[in-house]
């Protein structure tokens, strides 16, 4: 069995995949992390990756307006298409594919509730909340709030929603190592 597992170790990774990780690297580190999943995966083997483009961290998530500092500073975690494709190729990775889900990445009944962001649970389902300061958090509820209280927060939420449809949540990106 040893022996098998250094075989395997020295042909690599048939594939490398990465669900919402990205952007818990710092930008500078990109490269690096590219670079080394390149060394790793055998010729022909396949990087799948589940990340998001700046846009789509923006106006994919109704959400963003009550924490749009916070949302931003992990929107700039991010690369857009075209830098992290010429990162990929860069690494040594070829045939870059991108696909845009339609769906939310959390089921639509718990992500779209209105009242979801008063909720610490709900908060803790998507790392930007833990971006936020207490004051923009603070303020960002207390203006919800209002908008609920208003009325206004259903259609809010309707009109971000249309935005998600049009950019997406989520890009899924897959990458090969030539052959």
């Amino acid at each position: 069995m040893e022996k098998s597992a250094a075989v395997d170790s020295a042909l690599g990774l048939a594939q490398v995949i990465m669900t919402q990780v990205l952007h818990h690297l710092t930008p500078d580190t990109h490269a690096t992390a590219l670079s080394e999943i390149a060394r790793v995966l055998r010729p022909g083997g396949t990087y799948w990756i589940s990340t998001q483009t700046p846009h789509q961290h923006m106006e994919g998530f109704w959400w963003t307006p009550i924490i749009p500092q916070a949302a931003a500073t992990l929107a700039a975690r991010f690369p857009g298409q075209p830098l992290f494709t010429a990162q990929l190729e860069a690494a040594g990775l070829e045939d870059v594919t991108w696909h845009v889900p339609g769906a939310p990445l959390l089921a639509m009944e718990a992500y779209a509730d209105v009242n979801g962001p008063l909720s610490k649970v709900y908060r803790n389902g998507d790392s930007t909340w833990s971006l936020a300061t207490e004051a923009e958090l603070d303020a960002g509820l207390e203006w919800w709030k209002g908008e609920i209280e208003a009325g206004r927060a259903e259609g809010f939420l309707a009109a971000r929603e249309e935005r998600r449809r049009a950019v997406g949540q989520t890009s899924a990106v897959r990458a090969q190592k030539p052959a």
